[in-house]
């Protein structure tokens, strides 16, 4: 698909039509620099240094929340990522991105949105309209309403362990052997909670019809998140599957500096490396969300496409 000129107005057609929607939407787009002195905190993302004190960013995130918090008002961004982790045909170390950050939203905006976006897309004479059949004999109907499944939900029905349960040693023990899967004593907890998602949530997931939101998670897999209104011991966080392919991820913004501080020394993440500027900002922010979507993905669902080479936009 790469090297022709259908291509390009393809692709042309696709941002176009991502930057009227946020326009219609009362969004502004913006344009920070991809070379940061303070990288991404998170111990999951590898980080691509470019020299002593400058990075190359996994996300627009932290010069974002700055802007907001000068500015107070919903913003977008189009932005290549750097990650320095492994590649196969899901993932890139470049890749596009789609961030955007909505004022006095919250993590159910983003479902909403994400939703009108995807189905808007999918009207490219390119893509299969709201049914789309995949290389693999199975069809995903976009036709909204998508469901909507909390995590806790998800790891009853498919893991058969609820959060709560998870955080006791014994039960979360003993729902490992019943699925046959070793269990470490010594794995940090989500290590466990992703083990159990990849083996016995994330299959369910693919086998689904239809895009589907999780959300809900538990605390200790929400390092920006902020904490749920009726109970502290999950996040407003929301994240879309659609077959194999993990779409977006977003959350209510978490705007306690100090709670901030707090889980990214739980993770493990040197505080030295922490922007000041960025903790600042985080309580002139005020009510916001903010989601990631992964363009070269959402590019692989709705052009039937199985390899994320097939569509990068960064080579």
């Amino acid at each position: 698909m790469k090297g022709n000129t259908l291509w390009l107005h393809h692709k042309a057609w696709v941002f176009r039509r991502i930057r009227g929607f946020f326009e219609k939407r009362g969004y502004t787009e913006v344009f920070t620099s991809p070379l940061i002195k303070h990288p991404n905190l998170d111990p999951n993302i590898g980080v691509f240094k470019v020299r002593e004190g400058l990075s190359l960013h996994t996300s627009p995130e932290y010069p974002m929340k700055k802007l907001l918090a000068q500015e107070r008002h919903s913003i977008y961004q189009l932005s290549p990522v750097f990650r320095d982790d492994h590649q196969d045909r899901l993932h890139r170390k470049s890749f596009l991105m789609l961030e955007w950050y909505g004022v006095d939203h919250t993590y159910l905006d983003l479902m909403e949105e994400t939703q009108a976006l995807i189905v808007e897309l999918a009207s490219h004479p390119k893509g299969g309209g709201p049914g789309l059949v995949r290389k693999r004999q199975s069809t995903i109907d976009l036709t909204p309403p998508w469901p909507r499944l909390t995590v806790d939900e998800a790891f009853r029905r498919w893991a058969g362990i609820s959060i709560e349960e998870m955080r006791q040693e014994d039960l979360l023990k003993k729902a490992f052997e019943e699925k046959g899967l070793t269990y470490h004593k010594d794995d940090p907890w989500e290590t466990h909670f992703n083990m159990l998602f990849v083996h016995c949530v994330e299959p369910h997931l693919r086998e689904l019809k239809k895009p589907v939101f999780l959300y809900l998670y538990p605390e200790e897999v929400g390092l920006m998140a902020a904490p749920h209104r009726q109970d502290p011991s999950l996040v407003e966080r929301v994240e879309l599957f659609a077959g194999e392919l993990e779409l977006m991820n977003g959350y209510t913004e978490l705007t306690d500096p100090e709670e901030q501080l707090k889980r990214w020394k739980r993770d493990g993440a040197n505080l030295r490396k922490v922007d000041p500027e960025l903790l600042e900002a985080l309580p002139r922010m005020g009510q916001v969300a903010g989601a990631a979507l992964g363009i070269e993905r959402l590019l692989m669902l709705l052009w039937d496409l199985e390899d994320i080479a097939q569509v990068s936009l960064s080579e």
